[in-house]
């Protein structure tokens, strides 16, 4: 009888032992997809927020005056009040904004287009002028017959050029894909403004920019020449390049997207060219696609 007992005993500390280890699996898997859920649901409302941001830039970009906003226009919307088209950094309801207008970047050279710029461009973000020289002839090679196919994508000028990842980095932030055929002098890099001036032209416009002071006048008695004859044009747009970044709860987004902003245009008044998310804690774009009109 005691033996009988003595089994019973065991056997009912076994099956309270395996009880209490599925009690504290179920616990600990409880938590974690709790913890699980709790994630998606953060990093949707930092989707959210940043879809929501984006839209009110746009929003202000279609509705207001982008050129010469009025006085109540930047008192009335924290966007205009913020905002510059040179790409510098703004800050609007939790969200870092980097806006640069199209036609302050270099337009990447199409098939039948010169590649001198392309190299000298290349010189100025720091590449040795023999590589320059090389990467520019090779895309003219790659863009020939039967080919000819413009640039899709940055990237591939590593296979093109033979750019490293820092090079292409340092190459998005002056060029673009998005077409341009004139250069906004008060919105380009400096990079880019090197391309066209040297000496004290370049220095004379970009001192006469850091005051507020460059324009079409200024630009004359800098260089001696018309816009017309420059391909210059002080009107931002209609391009634009969009990068935000939000943080909520320990996640971060960021998203960098390329607009079309006709806001007179009653056909396409807003374009999507292109969009890409990028990994905030890499300069890498995490998903990459082609530049190009998708929507």
């Amino acid at each position: 009888m005691n033996g009988q007992k003595g089994v019973a005993l065991v056997l009912t500390l076994a099956v309270t032992g395996v009880l209490a280890l599925l009690s504290v699996q179920i616990a600990l898997t409880s938590r974690s997809h709790v913890a699980q859920a709790k994630a998606l649901l953060d990093r949707a409302e930092a989707d959210l927020r940043l879809r929501s941001r984006e839209t009110a830039l746009l929003y202000s970009m279609l509705t207001r005056e982008v050129n010469e906003p009025t006085r109540d226009e930047k008192e009335a919307n924290p966007y205009v009040a913020a905002w510059n088209f040179r790409g510098d950094s703004f800050e609007v309801d939790g969200a870092l904004i980097r806006l640069q207008d199209a036609g302050g970047l270099f337009p990447m050279p199409l098939p039948d287009g010169q590649y001198q710029e392309f190299a000298a461009l290349l010189v100025a973000i720091g590449l040795e002028p023999t590589r320059a020289e090389n990467a520019a002839r090779a895309l003219q090679q790659s863009m020939l017959a039967p080919r000819r196919m413009p640039v899709q994508s940055m990237q591939e000028l590593a296979l093109i050029g033979g750019l490293t990842d820092a090079e292409i980095d340092r190459l998005e932030e002056v060029a673009t894909l998005y077409p341009g055929a004139t250069l906004n002098p008060d919105t380009a890099p400096a990079a880019v403004l090197a391309v066209k001036y040297q000496g004290v032209t370049l220095e004379g416009l970009l001192a006469a920019r850091r005051v507020g002071k460059l324009d079409g006048n200024r630009v004359f008695e800098i260089t001696g020449q018309n816009l017309d004859d420059l391909m210059i044009n002080f009107l931002v747009g209609p391009g634009f390049r969009l990068d935000i970044t939000v943080d909520f709860r320990g996640i971060r987004l960021r998203r960098q997207s390329v607009w079309s902003v006709r806001p007179r245009s009653t056909v396409a008044p807003l374009e999507l060219w292109s969009y890409r998310d990028i990994d905030p804690g890499s300069a890498r774009p995490a998903d990459r696609l082609p530049e190009g009109v998708i929507g």
